[in-house]
């Protein structure tokens, strides 16, 4: 009868052993189902375009140059020296677009950490008090979110 209990017990050992090779960090579970959302990661990729050509841009580039104006050169075809063109007013484009881009990222990242800080002391003021403040926030809350900016 020892015999079979020790068989059983091994038997039992090498299944929790084979499951636990099986099991993954919750990051590897998340990684693979990113990954197998291509849309997620064509974005991704995009992004990660637009940041480098944004960020790495300015080290090719200066922002006096993409607001430099020149008459004479005005509405120009892409060149060697203003790859995208020029402008109604003779500014290279791609200059242009590069330093735009700073700023309009600038303003995305402000914009969600003032969301996230309001967020979280709204969430937190309603928390610790609950009962009528808690109603109150969450009807303001809902009246905010109706309008649509």
């Amino acid at each position: 009868m020892t015999n079979v209990a020790q068989k059983l017990n091994v038997g039992q050992v090498a299944r929790l052993q084979a499951e636990e090779a099986q099991s993954f960090s919750p990051f590897r579970v998340a990684l693979r189902r990113f990954l197998k959302h291509r849309m997620a990661v064509v974005g991704t990729i995009i992004i990660t375009f637009i940041l480098l050509f944004v960020i790495g841009g300015a080290f090719f580039t200066t922002e006096t140059q993409g607001n430099k104006t020149n008459i004479m050169n005005k509405e120009k075809a892409p060149t060697s020296e203003s790859p995208f063109g020029t402008d109604l007013v003779g500014r290279d484009v791609f200059t242009r677009m590069i330093w735009g881009g700073q700023i309009s990222i600038a303003i995305g990242i402000v914009s969600v950490v003032i969301s996230i800080s309001v967020g979280t002391l709204v969430g937190v003021v309603s928390g610790y008090f609950g009962g009528w403040v808690d109603s109150l926030l969450s009807r303001i809350t809902e009246a905010l979110s109706l309008i649509h900016i």
